[in-house]
């Protein structure tokens, strides 16, 4: 049995696992919405690829749609699927799970949107892509991240990906974050939008490389209402040798139905 499948296997066992045992409380709100409740995000985004002189650069499009499901108070289970398009149509999909190490429900507690302070948060990410003319050419990723919330205001962590086989534009196999969030819950409105609080902007900044190159990149989250977020995505990457410099532009909106 290769990677791959253990990998998948591992996943579905876990989801099977957790999945039967999904808190019946829905009305519970959580750092990803309210327990036991999906919720959905939509986005779309645009790179530009710059290359060395003499070598035409290209442009590339990204469609993506997602659930997250709030299992229990310490698990969350993510799904996506994405549409690019580049020199031909790739198909992207992933599957996750976030492991808190503390209920972040928890009363009389400092939080922020991330979740409790001094708490650790772990994702576990399978991620898959493949051409729409030639399914066979398959790569795969795995990632493994963690952060922690260290007060109501800011949050430290880092990242690092496993690929399946080595490719001159990762740029991301190691990284760190850092997310600051401006404005700090109210007493009893704590995850009322889990993005922050309403009419003020949370950011999310991260930034890391690989023995190919290097790569920056800053979300900013809109809450608008305790259902609703938009988020603006700025990403560069770089590349020294051979030159490639990539530009993204993504939106994405987050929709909490309960909220």
């Amino acid at each position: 049995m290769d990677f791959r499948r253990v990998v998948l296997l591992a996943i579905g066992i876990v989801l099977i696992g957790i999945l039967a045992g999904i808190e019946s409380n829905a009305q519970t709100t959580h750092p990803d919405g309210l327990i036991g409740k999906p919720s959905g995000w939509i986005s779309a985004g645009y790179a530009s690829v710059y290359v060395e002189r003499g070598i035409p650069g290209f442009d590339r499009t990204r469609f993506g749609a997602g659930m997250v499901l709030p299992a229990t108070s310490f698990f969350t289970f993510d799904a996506s699927y994405a549409l690019e398009n580049e020199d031909t149509l790739y198909h992207n999909y992933s599957v996750g799970a976030r492991f808190r190490f503390g209920d972040p429900s928890k009363s009389n507690s400092s939080v922020n949107p991330d979740g409790r302070v001094a708490r650790p948060v772990l994702l576990l990410a399978y991620e898959g892509k493949f051409p729409d003319v030639e399914t066979s050419n398959y790569r795969f990723y795995a990632t493994i991240e963690t952060i922690m919330p260290i007060s109501s205001r800011f949050t430290f962590g880092g990242g690092w990906r496993y690929y399946d086989e080595d490719h001159p534009r990762q740029v991301d196999e190691f990284y760190g974050i850092l997310n600051y969030f401006p404005a700090s819950y109210a007493p009893g409105r704590e995850y009322e939008n889990p993005d922050g609080v309403d009419g003020n902007p949370s950011f999310f900044l991260r930034g890391g490389g690989s023995s190919h190159g290097f790569f920056g990149q800053l979300d900013i989250a809109a809450p608008l209402k305790p259902n609703l977020t938009l988020t603006l995505s700025i990403r560069g990457e770089r590349i020294p040798s051979p030159y490639v410099r990539t530009a993204i532009l993504s939106g994405r909106i987050d929709y909490y139905p309960g909220n």
